[in-house]
Protein backbone atom coordinates (compact mmCIF):
# COMPACT_ATOMS: atom_id res chain seq x y z
CA UNK A 1 0.00 0.00 0.00
CA UNK A 2 1.20 3.34 -1.38
CA UNK A 3 0.60 5.11 2.60
CA UNK A 4 2.79 2.13 4.18
CA UNK A 5 5.56 2.87 2.13
CA UNK A 6 5.69 6.99 2.72
CA UNK A 7 5.17 5.83 6.61
CA UNK A 8 7.60 3.86 6.88
CA UNK A 9 9.97 5.70 4.96
CA UNK A 10 9.18 8.85 6.66
CA UNK A 11 9.43 7.03 10.30
CA UNK A 12 12.92 5.67 8.88
CA UNK A 13 14.12 8.63 8.13
CA UNK A 14 13.31 10.22 11.73
CA UNK A 15 14.61 7.30 13.45
CA UNK A 16 18.01 7.89 11.52
CA UNK A 17 18.16 11.01 12.39
CA UNK A 18 18.49 10.54 15.92
CA UNK A 19 14.67 12.92 16.00
CA UNK A 20 12.17 11.18 18.87
CA UNK A 21 8.49 12.64 19.19
CA UNK A 22 5.42 11.25 21.05
CA UNK A 23 2.52 11.55 19.09
CA UNK A 24 -0.82 11.29 21.17
CA UNK A 25 -3.34 9.25 18.89
CA UNK A 26 -5.96 9.70 21.64
CA UNK A 27 -6.22 13.40 21.14
CA UNK A 28 -7.17 13.16 17.25
CA UNK A 29 -10.36 13.58 15.66
CA UNK A 30 -12.45 10.43 15.30
CA UNK A 31 -12.96 11.58 11.71
CA UNK A 32 -8.86 11.37 11.22
CA UNK A 33 -8.64 7.72 10.99
CA UNK A 34 -11.93 7.70 8.50
CA UNK A 35 -9.74 9.33 5.58
CA UNK A 36 -6.53 8.28 4.76
CA UNK A 37 -5.57 11.77 3.55
CA UNK A 38 -7.29 13.87 6.46
CA UNK A 39 -4.96 10.97 8.77
CA UNK A 40 -1.80 11.84 7.23
CA UNK A 41 -2.65 15.47 7.13
CA UNK A 42 -3.23 15.07 11.08
CA UNK A 43 -0.08 12.60 11.02
CA UNK A 44 2.30 15.06 9.23
CA UNK A 45 1.13 18.44 11.29
CA UNK A 46 2.05 16.47 14.42
CA UNK A 47 5.10 14.89 13.36
CA UNK A 48 6.10 18.88 12.31
CA UNK A 49 5.02 20.40 15.86
CA UNK A 50 7.02 17.50 17.54
CA UNK A 51 10.13 18.59 15.39
CA UNK A 52 9.21 22.62 16.01
CA UNK A 53 8.71 22.69 11.90
CA UNK A 54 5.83 25.06 11.95
CA UNK A 55 4.46 24.37 8.45
CA UNK A 56 7.30 23.56 6.74
CA UNK A 57 6.44 19.72 5.86
CA UNK A 58 2.30 21.08 5.11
Amino acid sequence: MKAEGFLENFTSSLLSNGAKIFIHFQLANRDNFQDLDKFLGWFCANVGLGLQLGNQIA
